[in-house]
């Protein structure tokens, strides 16, 4: 405000020299209200004219003596506002005065704006990096097109928006056990949260870039960056996402017991009998899309169609699952070259592969299963379909191998016959 203060008033001191020296001798200090300060300070201008009182008020505007009593917790911004509001509002003013005050006004922001920016032009040249390098400590490329700096504490930091699209990311979704608890983006060089203006200048630099917009950060710009509106109005988008990310971020090895747990709920996939020593990671690998129904089902916000149709949806694609293959998880043995060797049964449906129809209705209890058997003679085909294959191609072998075993009967028939010739012929040859 002191450098808005000082342009304005060398602006006038070049355009209203004389009476401006006449009004700085006069201290607002000494006066009660503001209707006196105006009337003492327009009897002090000798050459009153329509100008005098767009000076009267500029200068009022600068001193800000009774607007900074009465407004002392709003900010200079917000003080130059109310006074222009006051002075477009005023009745007694002419068009004319009101359009000079305004031009004049713009001017004097525009060098004041003009003048910051120049000065933070030259405080950023001299300030120094901080940190050049990402979070995995490989150099950034400072003219690289998605890298941004961001000052704080008189410190340059540069960061990759890649980088910056995971902080904002882990803290809007932080939620503990699936209770929301959505923090402000900190630098994590210093655990400085993110100011306002660098928010606003994250969001336009992840607009520019290639890189598409996080839906949360997306969300959290039109609430303005304000924490608990973001809250109030997307509670449910942020722990969906929290979800999904904890299932899909889980290395698969650690999903075990909730993949049972889900098993163990269904009606169908619960005969299957899966091996204590199937691998886990291909496990989990395999149940992830599953897993991820069950914990929406589970932990998101009750009370939503969302969460019927996921429970219905989860029940028919485990349902198939089963049916595809019933022995899936269980161990066998092979013995290869005199050898035992341990085998696991991992042949299975995967998720993407069962398509439910648009005409699968998903809201009606009653048809559940004739919706299921509409919907699902493709797949239900499919695995008649190999099952008979397998079985031709096993009758085929085994009549193979039944032709083969006629064919060695037949060839030792006739060297039976030939054997019995031949000596029936030695005998006769003796006898003679």
């Amino acid at each position: 405000m002191n450098l808005f203060n000082y342009i304005g008033q060398t602006l006038l001191v070049n355009k209203y020299k004389e009476n401006i020296v006449v009004l700085n001798e006069i201290n607002p200090d000494n006066y009660s209200n503001l209707f006196l300060f105006y009337l003492n300070s327009y009897n002090k201008i000798e050459n009153k004219n329509n100008e005098s009182i767009l000076i009267l008020n500029i200068l009022f505007l600068l001193r800000n003596k009774f607007i900074e009593n009465k407004y002392i917790l709003i900010s200079p911004t917000k003080i130059k506002i109310l006074f222009i509001k006051k002075i477009m509002d005023n009745l007694f003013m002419d068009d004319i005065i009101k359009n000079k005050y305004i031009k004049l006004y713009s001017k004097i922001q525009k060098i004041y704006f003009n003048l910051k920016k120049f000065g933070l032009i030259c405080k950023l040249k001299k300030l120094a990096y901080q940190v050049d390098y990402d979070l995995l400590l490989n150099p950034i490329q400072i003219n690289n097109d998605n890298t941004i700096c961001i000052i704080q504490n008189n410190s340059k930091y540069l960061f990759t928006i890649r980088d910056l699209i995971n902080i904002i990311e882990t803290a809007l979704s932080n939620s503990p056990g699936f209770l929301l608890n959505v923090l402000i983006p900190k630098n994590p060089f210093n655990n400085i949260p993110f100011s306002l203006c660098c928010l606003y200048n994250i969001y336009f630099a992840i607009k520019k870039s290639s890189f598409i917009m996080p839906i949360l950060y997306h969300l959290f710009f039109l609430c303005n960056f304000n924490k608990i509106n973001f809250v109030i109005e997307y509670e449910s988008i942020i722990r969906d996402y929290a979800i999904k990310k904890y299932i899909y971020n889980t290395p698969a090895k650690l999903l075990r017991k909730e993949i049972n747990e889900m098993l163990l709920d269904n009606v169908y996939t619960k005969r299957l009998r899966i091996d204590k020593d199937f691998p886990k990671e291909e496990l989990g690998l395999i149940m992830k899309p599953f897993l991820y129904l069950y914990y929406i089902i589970n932990y998101s916000v009750k009370g939503t169609e969302k969460i019927y149709i996921y429970k219905n949806l989860l029940f028919f694609k485990l349902k198939l699952f089963y049916l595809f293959n019933s022995n899936f998880g269980r161990k066998y043995y092979k013995i290869i070259n005199k050898k035992k060797r341990i085998f696991f049964n991992t042949n299975h449906i995967h998720f993407s592969d069962i398509i439910l129809n648009n005409s699968f209705d998903y809201n009606n209890n009653n048809n559940f299963n004739n919706n299921f058997n509409n919907n699902y003679n493709y797949i239900i085909d499919e695995i008649e379909l190999n099952s008979n294959s397998n079985s031709n191609s096993s009758s085929s072998s085994n009549s193979n191998s039944s032709s083969n075993s006629n064919s060695s009967s037949s060839s030792n028939s006739n060297s039976s016959s030939n054997s019995r010739s031949n000596s029936s012929s030695s005998s006769n040859s003796s006898s003679n």
